[in-house]
């Protein structure tokens, strides 16, 4: 009866020690650390499932009607912000989308609407006609046209005093994107995404591209927002767009997230042009008051209107 009574023990000890065990194998499941910062997009990073509960539409009015196709609408959002284009996005968490649209299973999906504004700095070195035309092509195409007054016989001087009107041309369309969110959602949140370009050393050095997306909410402080628009920008809406867009190849090879409630151009300010080029394509810093290869050292007008000084803005390589 005795080893009976123990043998009977042994099994219940073995049976409690397997249905722990079959309880960690159902919690340990893997998930993607949310990325916050300077992001290169791997191929491994195109095979993590879609989120469940994701889909985006472009809000073209009250009854924009749902792409079935995906992909699709990352390809119609990384034109667009090819283009230049700045896009505000919305999470409307109580509209039904249905089970299609590559947004997982059936039931009702939540969903980021968006919408296209449009800053209105033309390329470097464009006017009248010229800029209109030029300013309807993507930043790729402008890039070449104002690549194309140059060639590999072009001095290092010469190429750095061209990489001003570029990068200047750039800083005027990023503070019209920022000055365009102060005006239409001062009082709300949004989650804004603009693409920024490199500078290239050389002449034959291709442009790089990398995208700013910004969790953009002025009254995070002040205690005035809404549920939808907490819901627009918090940590977990923000890092499930973000995984949307790398899933569709929506957004370029970089993305950098910043979380802002202003658009000050101060010293370290979360928006500071500097600051931003710097994190999102890896650049080191230059010191105040210097300049490299020709670029200026002191901030334009644009920068000065914004709030920024001498020590906020430096030119970039």
């Amino acid at each position: 009866a005795r080893a009976a009574a123990r043998v009977e023990a042994a099994n219940r000890r073995a049976l409690a020690r397997r249905q722990l065990w079959e309880r960690l194998c159902r919690c340990w499941t893997w998930t993607k650390a949310p990325v916050v910062a300077h992001t290169p997009l791997a191929a491994t990073e195109r095979a993590v499932p879609a989120p469940s509960r994701l889909l985006v539409v472009r809000a073209a009015g009250p009854e924009a009607p749902l792409r079935e196709d995906q992909d699709a609408e990352g390809r119609a959002i990384h034109d667009l912000l090819s283009a230049g284009k700045l896009l505000v996005f919305t999470l409307d968490a109580n509209a039904a989308a249905g089970g299609g649209g590559g947004g997982g299973g059936g039931g009702s999906s939540d969903v980021f609407s968006y919408r296209v504004l449009e800053p209105r700095s033309a390329p470097p070195e464009c006017d009248g006609d010229e800029a209109n035309t030029a300013s309807s092509g993507s930043l790729q195409e402008a890039y070449q046209r104002w690549r194309s007054r140059y060639s590999l016989a072009t001095g290092a001087e010469a190429w750095a005093d061209g990489l001003c009107s570029l990068q200047d041309a750039q800083l005027e369309r990023f503070l019209d994107a920022l000055l365009l969110l102060d005006l239409d959602h001062a009082d709300g949140a949004v989650v804004a995404l603009l693409r920024l370009h490199d500078l290239p050393n050389e002449y034959a050095m291709p442009l790089r591209f990398g995208d700013l997306l910004i969790a953009w909410s002025p009254q995070r402080d002040a205690g005035f927002l809404s549920l939808s628009h907490r819901a627009t920008c918090n940590a977990q809406s923000v890092t499930a767009l973000h995984r949307w867009c790398s899933l569709h190849a929506a957004t370029a090879q970089f993305t950098l997230i910043r979380d802002a409630a202003s658009s000050s151009q101060s010293v370290n300010a979360e928006l500071e042009f500097n600051t931003v080029y710097r994190k999102l394509f890896q650049v080191s810093r230059i010191a105040p008051g210097r300049h490299k290869g020709g670029l200026p050292s002191s901030p334009p007008r644009s920068i000065q209107a914004m709030g920024g000084g001498r020590g906020s803005y430096h030119a970039l390589l």
